[in-house]
């Protein structure tokens, strides 16, 4: 059976890391950054994920990042959590990557965790293996009752990013 998928683990180390692009912005999600979050959620994770988007923004121990590209403004990434109960959308590899990038930043102390589905992300895991961000665990990408491919992996539409939650 071929691996589908990694557990990958940073200890924040920064030594590798290359510069964000001047091209994408790092900051935290506003209120009004909810419907295009739910667009990327819907085209590239498959289904919409506002209620967990919400809910990560109204806990108080739980930010929302997103990247923005700094021509249009327009968010092209979110992340409720490098962690393992926490998910990331991007509209594109490099966006995803700006993203982990700007997460490393955040706290450098942080033991960032993360569920990379291979299979869709393999650029992007890569990347992090170059990067200082080392593999935990080989596991298989399952989920519960029907799976339903994300809709960009099935029409062709510019590959995205989907780094799903662990825990469900």
């Amino acid at each position: 059976v071929a691996p589908l998928g990694l557990a990958a683990a940073s200890n924040g180390g920064l030594d590798s890391l290359p510069v964000v692009e001047a091209t994408w912005n790092f900051d935290e999600m506003e209120l009004g950054d909810l419907p295009t979050v739910a667009s990327l959620s819907l085209l590239y994770g498959g289904s919409d994920r506002s209620g967990e988007v919400q809910a990560a923004l109204a806990a108080a121990n739980r930010r929302v990042y997103v990247v923005r590209e700094v021509a249009s403004g327009e968010v092209c990434a979110y992340t409720t959590g490098i962690s393992f109960d926490g998910h990331t959308i991007a509209s594109s590899v490099p966006a995803a990557i700006a993203l982990l990038n700007g997460m490393r930043r955040v706290d450098l102390r942080a033991h960032l965790r993360m569920m990379l589905p291979l299979r869709t992300a393999a650029e992007v895991g890569e990347h992090c293996l170059r990067t200082g961000w080392r593999i935990v665990k080989q596991l298989l990408l399952m989920s519960h009752g029907d799976f339903r491919m994300p809709q960009h992996l099935e029409v062709g539409v510019s590959a995205g990013v989907f780094i799903p939650t662990a825990d469900g």
